[in-house]
């Protein structure tokens, strides 16, 4: 019996070095096949993709249309399996931005910006794609002078969006509070440059405060911390003519990002991790990059930033240094002016602009392999990952990873402090854990997650839409 009990073992033993060698080969091989995936849509002009926020699958594009293009009339696609088909949602329309409300994947905004001779203003749908009207009354547009840029929904209240325009007599930025019934004008205290609102971003946290871009007549960033009612210069010490794109880090909205446009020499980067009180300006010489039209962030990682440029760029540093992402999308005809991530973090898209509609344009997909990597080690250290969805309706899911066995509480606070829920208090074992925190009853506003185990503590931000 001993020796058939020990033959058994040894068998085991090779069964499970076995299984172990294939794993890490299945592993190795996942990740020498990790390729960007052309998705479609070869023949548009990429502007904008949203991603939707409570079901990955969804995905929208729109795309441009240009006078001197002989086939490109753009539109609004949208594909409800990741991307893997398109539907045309709208045509013509010359799209600069696409919205998706937080928690109502049937209300979808886009800013037109009038190409082709198409009217320019706000369109909305209600339907999830199926209709469109324009929702933009009191906005005023000339179509042969003004066009519409960025628009940004609040995440806290949805029917409030703001809008930017450009024109060639001056641009404007617009607000509306009833979700595109009315608009009216936004921008005191701002410089009426030919170009407002290219970019705008939200404060998650705090709404009322609002970043966005002017230019044409040199390069500022502004921002209001009363909804809009008056605007401040925050004074980037650069000079610049043109500014591209601002955004801000879901991880930290302490921290923006602002780039200045082609044109402008040399061209200028600029950081700030504290509102925009300093900022610290950096060059395409150290940085490691020749231009940035884009930046997205990974939901999963702090300091993982990706960007569109002639290709698509990465960073583990939060902008500070980059490098062409590894593998790079192949036969590109022109460069990366749209690159959004799933909001699970397990898809990044990007949106090329190519040269007369020939190949290497449209919609691309990068997914990242991770679940096999996962099952073979232990996280190195306590993390506590941003919840998904964010913001939320009324279930959420909270991720966290444990070094070692550990005696753990995660528990959710309201913004006076009090515990509103205990959603772990036993001792953990290490690895990746998950749990469902579901706030029925609770009113909208913003909440903290604090995970704690033996004397470490990490929290994070959560906002509870109704």
């Amino acid at each position: 019996m001993a020796k058939r009990k020990g033959a058994t073992l040894g068998k085991r033993i090779v069964h499970s070095l076995c299984f172990l060698i294939a794993l890490l080969g299945t592993r190795e091989a996942a990740h020498a096949q990790q390729q960007w995936e052309f998705m479609g849509l070869g023949y548009e002009k990429i502007s904008t993709i949203a991603v939707d926020l409570r079901n990955s699958d969804i995905v929208y594009a729109g795309s441009l249309s240009f006078i001197a293009d002989t086939f490109g009339i753009g539109g609004i696609f949208k594909s409800t399996n990741g991307g893997m088909t398109w539907d045309t949602s709208a045509v013509p329309a010359s799209v600069s931005k696409i919205v998706i409300h937080p928690s109502n994947s049937n209300i979808v905004y886009a800013a037109l910006n009038g190409g082709n001779y198409m009217h320019p203003g706000v369109v909305k749908t209600t339907d999830a794609g199926h209709s469109w009207f324009y929702a933009d009354s009191g906005l005023y547009t000339d179509l042969d002078a003004s066009y519409l840029q960025g628009i940004a929904i609040d995440p806290q209240h949805p029917e409030t969006l703001y809008c930017g325009q450009a024109g060639t007599w001056g641009g404007s930025l617009w607000k509306t509070t009833t979700g595109g019934a009315y608009w009216f004008p936004s921008d005191s205290g701002m410089r009426h440059d030919n170009s407002v609102g290219q970019n705008i971003v939200i404060d998650p946290e705090s709404t009322n405060v609002v970043y966005t871009l002017t230019g044409g007549n040199g390069a500022w960033a502004w921002r209001t911390t009363n909804g809009g009612a008056y605007w401040y210069n925050l004074g980037i010490p650069w000079n610049a003519y043109h500014t591209r794109t601002l955004e801000m880090d879901p991880h930290d909205p302490a921290t923006l990002y602002v780039v200045a446009a082609l044109g402008v020499s040399p061209p200028q980067v600029a950081k700030t991790t504290d509102k925009g009180a300093a900022w610290r300006l950096m060059s395409y010489d150290t940085m490691g990059i020749h231009s940035i039209a884009c930046v997205t962030f990974d939901p999963n990682t702090a300091n993982c930033w990706y960007a569109g440029a002639g290709n698509v760029q990465s960073s583990s540093d939060g902008g500070i240094h980059w490098e062409l992402m590894t593998p790079s999308i192949q036969g590109l005809n022109g460069p990366v002016l749209a690159i959004a991530f799933a909001p699970d973090g397990n898809a990044l898209y990007a949106g090329a602009q190519g040269v007369n509609y020939a190949e290497g344009s449209g919609v691309f997909r990068y997914r990242f392999v991770t679940s096999v990597q996962h099952s073979l080690e232990f996280p190195q250290s306590i993390r506590l990952h941003q919840n998904f969805p964010n913001p939320f309706n009324s279930t959420t899911t909270i991720q966290f990873d444990l070094p070692t066995v550990s005696l753990a509480s995660l528990k959710v606070y309201d913004i006076l402090g009090r515990v509103v829920a205990v959603l772990v208090d036993e001792r953990i074992s290490p690895g990746e854990h998950t749990v469902r925190w579901e706030a029925a009853g609770m009113p909208s506003g913003v909440y903290v997650a604090r995970l704690q185990a033996g004397s470490a503590v990490r929290s994070t931000k959560l906002v509870l839409l109704r």
